[in-house]
């Protein structure tokens, strides 16, 4: 199959363009050239889409309105990568080093034109090179990035777990002596001591069920494992939440994955659903919006495992992805600390997400968040699969 090539001719006359159009015909390619004889032109083209190859006349002869130092200024600020080429009558070592000091890759001679399949080749290996070597890099922050976060999350979940059972420990000595003080007065309610009992009482329930959080964030509390399918837990807290959303956000489900099974606490996996859900709704808030809710099939590569810090195999992707007003990076990197959160004082006490965060790593799965301000957040929890046949109806990509 022929290769379509875009090239550039800067300066050329109809003969010029018809040789360089000839000489790649011949070499297999699909050549598509346009010739520009202003500065405008070039800068117009330069923007307009991406070119493989830049072929000058002598941009150095006085006679040109093009200048090489014009042209060459254009293409580092537009496309830096961009192969030039000059025809050149005669040249010398120091010309040619000028030349290639200013950016130019190969001087020829216009009778050498036929050398122009064998330079693009090799520029085209030394683009792939240069590609690979970007997204080699890339993913190695990327990585370095998600052990760091991963890191940081297990250093707080330590932290939250011993706080929370030496915390623990304390409320089980406040909550037992106030239930005696209350069932040894019997003047019950006609006390006013005894009402502020009750809302101590209370309190310490509710700090009690904080701690219970905490030791789930940190994965301290043992969860009863069984196998749960998913696409059918998920319908059934969607129609359950519906009838709490406000009239203006609108629930989109998305199940394409059916019978997906994966082992875990299905109270807690309800509950991660629900968190989300909740987060999603307070994102859009009183605005009109949609939650999009989507399970799908997924099938992690090495590659893609060792990304997630997880291991290959198959995992039903959960997906909930609101419109609401979105986040920066410095709040996505913070977003399932626990006791952080971006609401009012009265709105939440932040453990929401850092609990789903806990229960997903406990079922061996993991959770991403990926969001822009004014464009709404995306949350991907990540479960192995118990039938990895599952995975072989539908894929996505990760």
């Amino acid at each position: 199959m022929s290769h379509i090539l875009h090239v550039l001719l800067v300066v050329h006359t109809a003969q010029q363009e018809q040789r360089v159009v000839q000489v790649l015909t011949d070499a297999g390619f699909l050549p598509y050239c346009r010739s520009i004889d202003q500065l405008y032109q070039l800068r117009a083209a330069l923007v307009e889409k991406s070119w493989d190859l830049l072929i000058t006349t002598d941009l150095r002869a006085g006679h040109s309105e093009i200048k090489l130092d014009d042209t060459m200024r254009l293409v580092q600020r537009h496309q830096m990568a961009l192969p030039v080429v000059m025809l050149v009558d005669h040249f010398d070592i120091a010309t040619a080093r000028e030349m290639v000091q200013m950016g130019v890759q190969d001087l020829l001679a216009p009778d050498d034109l036929h050398r122009l399949p064998v330079i693009i080749e090799r520029e085209r290996y030394v683009s792939q090179s240069r590609r690979q070597q970007q997204i080699d890099e890339a993913l190695s922050r990327h990585i370095e990035k998600q052990s760091y976060r991963s890191q940081r999350l297990e250093s707080l979940s330590t932290l939250a777990s011993g706080i929370a059972h030496n915390f623990n420990n304390i409320l089980s000595t406040m909550l037992g002596y106030t239930e005696l003080a209350l069932d040894y007065d019997p003047r019950h309610s006609a006390n006013i001591t005894i009402k502020y009992l009750h809302e101590v009482f209370n309190a310490g329930l509710m700090a009690r069920n904080m701690v219970g959080q905490l030791l789930l964030f940190s994965r301290s509390s043992p969860q009863k494992r069984r196998s749960v399918v998913l696409n059918e837990m998920i319908e059934d807290v969607i129609e359950l939440y519906r009838s709490q959303l406000p009239t203006v956000i609108v629930i989109q489900p998305h199940l394409t994955m059916k019978q997906a099974c994966v082992l875990a606490d299905p109270d807690l996996i309800r509950q991660v659903l629900l968190n989300l859900i909740d987060n999603a709704v307070k994102a859009v808030g009183d605005q009109k919006g949609t939650i999009d809710i989507s399970l799908d099939a997924l099938l992690l590569s090495a590659d893609d495992a060792r990304i997630h810090q997880l291991q290959p195999g198959c995992f039903a992707c959960l997906s909930v992805h609101d419109s609401g007003a979105g986040m920066d990076e410095s709040v996505c990197e913070r977003i399932f600390d626990p006791f952080f959160t971006t609401r009012q004082v009265d709105e939440g006490c932040g453990l929401g997400l850092s609990v789903a965060h806990g229960i997903v790593i406990e079922c061996g799965g993991t959770i991403t968040v990926s969001s822009q301000p004014g464009k709404g957040s995306l949350f991907r929890v990540f479960l192995p699969v118990t039938n990895a046949s599952s995975c072989l109806e539908q894929e996505v990509q990760p």
